[in-house]
């Protein structure tokens, strides 16, 4: 078995700076930190700092959005039962919220 010394010793032999850890969250994405080669003896005995929380970041992204939209829907129901804005208004006002600034502030095609 390797030993923590072995692998700082081949590192550094190899000239090596900084040692990358990726690893794949439960929404399927590629994350990664990155650590000295001084610091690595620490991370190789106390872990990179990955807290279990982090693996939850994909969902809480999920419940954000599904929580916005049923803030924006409130909101402009609201604005459409006090005849501040038609139906037709509250849709366009949603469409531009939910994406279509985005879309064309960045370019993207539809």
């Amino acid at each position: 078995m390797t030993t923590k010394e072995q692998v700082i010793s081949a590192a550094e032999k190899a000239g090596v700076r900084l040692v990358r850890f990726l690893y794949c969250d439960n929404g399927c994405v590629i994350r990664g930190k990155l650590v000295s080669l001084e610091a690595l003896a620490k991370r190789i005995d106390t872990g990179i700092g990955l807290t279990v929380a982090m693996q939850a970041m994909p969902e809480i992204f999920w419940l954000a959005a599904r929580w916005g939209r049923w803030g924006l829907s409130q909101a402009l129901e609201s604005l459409v039962a006090e005849g501040l804005l038609d139906v037709e208004e509250a849709w366009q006002a949603a469409s531009s919220i939910l994406g279509d600034t985005a879309r064309r502030l960045y370019r993207l095609a539809d």
